[in-house]
């Protein structure tokens, strides 16, 4: 019986789309790529041969956020896809500025997505990676805070007591 194809969900936030095609099908040869775009990027798409069956259009905010995208018609369909694989088109090798498309990718696959770089990489990114890098960072926003509370608000609030208490002393 022969193998079914990979279905694979690609969130096209880069301009490399031809790219991130070319580097899917080297890792999966048959794979079926269903990709989810922003309105104006039909033409992108039309140009990298992507039929409409294959398209996933995605309006209802400027950008990808986790929340509207699932409760919109787009995400309501990558939800109910069940795709095998879920990936990310990066604009940067390091994936800077692309927290938004990736919490994206993370509402439709919670264990993990696959990013993929201009220069054609596939990077496996899985989800506790993730939560400990977004974890830490909370941890250092508080205790920057708690910082900041001990060593000037502190005793900013201390001199202004003692200053009403002089005041009442007079």
């Amino acid at each position: 019986m022969p193998r079914r194809p990979e279905r694979i969900l690609l969130f096209r936030s880069g301009r490399h789309l031809q790219t991130a095609l070319d580097a899917l099908r080297a890792v999966s040869p048959s794979c079926d790529i269903t990709v989810v775009a922003r309105p104006e990027a039909a033409a992108a798409l039309d140009q990298a041969g992507i039929d409409p069956a294959h398209r996933l259009t995605y309006d209802r905010t400027p950008f990808f956020h986790p929340w509207p995208f699932i409760t919109s018609a787009a995400g309501r369909r990558a939800l109910a896809g069940r795709f095998d694989r879920v990936c990310v088109l990066w604009n940067g090798p390091d994936g800077a500025g692309q927290a938004n498309v990736d919490y994206t990718a993370l509402s439709v696959s919670p264990l993990g997505y696959t990013a993929i770089t201009p220069d054609g990489r596939v990077l496996p990114r899985r989800t506790a990676v993730t939560l400990r890098r977004e974890a830490a960072r909370a941890a250092l926003s508080l205790a920057v805070g708690a910082f900041l509370g001990l060593t000037l608000f502190l005793p900013a609030r201390v001199m202004g007591w003692r200053r009403l208490v002089r005041r009442e002393a007079s």
